[in-house]
């Protein structure tokens, strides 16, 4: 290993981990928007039952039932699952970067091919998760919003008009076309 490649491989890993922790913290704070929204559909959900009490209105078993069923956000573990690996990359480029630094600031640099080698894989890894978080994240969110643009149809158009449409889509031919104007066929006398 040169000087030269340790300070190649000390700027990636710091340039890695600014990247890294920008992609995450975006990643986090849609967790917790989830969560927060969440919360608040449930508190605003409360609050309607508590109103309908006031008013002498029971609230239904389906109601409580909904509210006993307390889940996570969707991906919700996804999130958690990511946090690990994050922590765990930026451990092992942390450890990395400090060794090629000790070893850079040496006074007598034995060749040390090893720690050459890890650090190339430490960075290339390190790139890698950072490509598949964001095409990963990128994919996720197209995704959300074709699940929202459907499920407002869902709720927008009775489950018969759907079917009809589907029905009419699904017999319909294409218009046969005019014949193109020319000479009359009909025999002249």
């Amino acid at each position: 290993m040169s000087q030269d490649y340790a300070a190649i491989i000390a700027s990636l890993n710091g340039a890695v981990l600014v990247v890294g922790t920008i992609q995450y913290g975006t990643l986090i704070r849609k967790a917790t928007d989830a969560v927060e929204a969440r919360l608040d559909e449930e508190l605003t959900f409360r609050g309607k039952l508590i109103q309908a009490s006031r008013g002498g209105v029971a609230p239904s078993a389906d109601d409580l039932l909904r509210l006993k069923r307390r889940r996570l956000p969707a991906g919700f573990y996804s999130y958690i699952l990511a946090s690990l690996v994050y922590l765990y990359v930026c451990q092992s480029i942390a450890r990395c970067t400090k060794d090629v630094l000790k070893w850079s600031g040496s006074a007598k640099q034995p060749p040390n091919p090893e720690l050459a080698e890890r650090a190339w894989e430490v960075a290339a890894v390190a790139i890698l998760l950072l490509l598949i978080e964001a095409g990963a994240s990128a994919w996720a969110s197209g995704y959300s919003q074709l699940r929202q643009r459907g499920k407002l149809y869902e709720q927008t158009y009775s489950e018969q008009e759907r079917t009809e449409l589907r029905t009419l889509i699904a017999n319909a031919t294409p218009p046969v076309p005019n014949p193109p104007p020319g000479p009359d066929p009909t025999p002249q006398p």
